[in-house]
């Protein structure tokens, strides 16, 4: 069976591969400190650099997480010119098998959109986080979408 990293090339690979590794571990520390995280943004700018982004939080009532999801995105849009590749990060549950992952929906200039999930179980006392393999399947474009 073919996989998405056979047909892009090794600088599409790069980047996709890089902004998970970068993007993750935001998310796996604020699970383990806070026991949850604010969906946030990455992307991969044209000259190399991983930036991390935040949703504007300043509104005095939180938003909705749909809202800020959108947010990210429209974001990330905005940028489009100036990045390689974004993603946007979340809390889910899984509708299959009500458990908790986070997911990343990554994108490519290049074509590429998968969404990666890493569950995840909360164990033992606070802070203590058991992650199972992440798992990616296609995704749908949105930042990038021609």
């Amino acid at each position: 069976m073919s996989s998405w990293r056979d047909s892009v090339s090794d600088g599409t690979l790069a980047d996709v591969e890089g902004l998970v590794r970068s993007a993750l571990p935001v998310a796996q520390k604020a699970l383990e400190e806070r026991g949850g995280f604010v969906p946030y943004a990455a992307a991969v700018r044209i000259d190399d650099e991983v930036e991390i982004m935040a949703a504007d939080m300043s509104a005095a009532i939180p938003a909705e997480t749909d809202v800020v999801l959108e947010e990210l995105v429209t974001d990330l849009r905005d940028r489009a010119d100036s990045v390689r590749a974004g993603a946007v990060i979340s809390e889910i549950r899984l509708p299959d098998s009500n458990a908790d992952a986070i997911r990343i929906r990554v994108e490519h200039r290049d074509g590429v959109a998968l969404d990666v999930y890493l569950r995840y179980q909360m164990v033992g006392a606070y802070g203590e986080v058991a992650y199972s393999s992440p798992v990616s399947e296609p995704g749908t474009p949105v930042i990038f979408a021609r």
